[in-house]
């Protein structure tokens, strides 16, 4: 039995500043400890210490033992300072042990859009060799939102299309639904077909797009329109060829730009514009 109250014990250790003390070697052990209330008193120390415990967590990242790397993780959720931390964060989502990548990618999630500069490694955590953790990291894509969108835009730059398309196939596709995944995905790709200065990202964003069959919205619908007058003729024709996959609803409107387009200066780019028309069900006084 204690000789003191869990409570008075907290206190007592918090006002004299002993567990976890400047003793990298000690916190480790501590923060992992066997005996809940030594382990308590030193997570909860790292977790509303300043500037001062910050070299000590910094240390029990790169830990060899899991144990404390998943400590550490769960310590730095908690800090004012989560900042200073996301890079560690964002190293352990490779980490080898299945657990700490969980817990890294789980954080991340937690704290949202402070989470942004893990963007990168998180979405190719999506790919994680273990479900959960691909789970884990699809959750922690979608709670940065606006924030994920450059990092998804970057795998657009995949030659392939269905390479491109994975990483937004995991946020949006069948499976386990993501809340807010499907948004966060659309808007990367709206962004990125709006706005991108590279050709080869905004054809793939309409690639992708048709791909998904992510087309069912009037912004998706006016971006493709838009596309129809891009620079780049690689863009034009991948913008027809998507369109020509519109709901039904939305085909009449989608036509009537489509037929503007027949005039396109490249032949590609007419080419895919007369597909997308018979695909659209034209007759052939508008295929004229």
């Amino acid at each position: 039995m204690r000789a003191r109250p869990l409570l008075a014990g907290l206190v007592a250790a918090l006002a004299l500043g002993a567990p976890a003390g400047d003793d990298p070697g000690s916190a480790a052990q501590d923060v992992v400890s066997a005996d809940e209330e030594v382990r308590l008193v030193a997570r909860d120390r790292l977790a509303k210490g300043g500037s001062e415990t910050a070299p000590i967590l910094h240390g029990l990242f790169a830990h060899a033992d899991a144990r404390v790397r998943d400590a550490a993780v769960d310590i730095a959720r908690g800090r004012r300072d989560f900042a200073a931390f996301v890079p560690d964060l964002a190293r352990l989502l490779r980490d080898p042990d299945s657990g700490v990548r969980w817990t890294a990618a789980y954080v991340l999630g937690k704290r949202g859009s402070e989470s942004a500069a893990a963007a990168p490694e998180l979405v190719r955590s999506m790919l994680d060799p273990e479900l959960r953790n691909q789970v884990a990291a699809k959750w922690a894509v979608a709670a940065l939102g606006e924030a994920a969108w450059p990092a998804l835009a970057e795998t657009l730059r995949e030659p392939s299309t269905p390479l491109a398309a994975r990483a937004f196939a995991q946020l949006s596709g069948p499976g386990i639904q993501i809340p807010g995944g499907e948004a966060c995905a659309r808007g990367a790709l709206r962004r990125a077909l709006a706005e991108s200065p590279d050709a080869p990202v905004r054809r793939q964003a309409a690639r992708v797009l048709r791909r998904l069959r992510l087309l069912g919205r009037d912004e998706e619908s006016a971006l493709l329109k838009a596309a129809l007058g891009d620079a780049a003729p690689d863009v034009r024709a991948a913008a027809a060829a998507a369109l020509a996959h519109v709901p039904e609803d939305r085909r009449e409107d989608v036509r009537r730009s489509l037929r503007e387009a027949r005039r396109d200066p490249d032949p590609a780019v007419r080419t895919a514009v007369l597909e997308a028309l018979r695909a659209l069900g034209a007759s052939e006084e508008e295929l004229r």
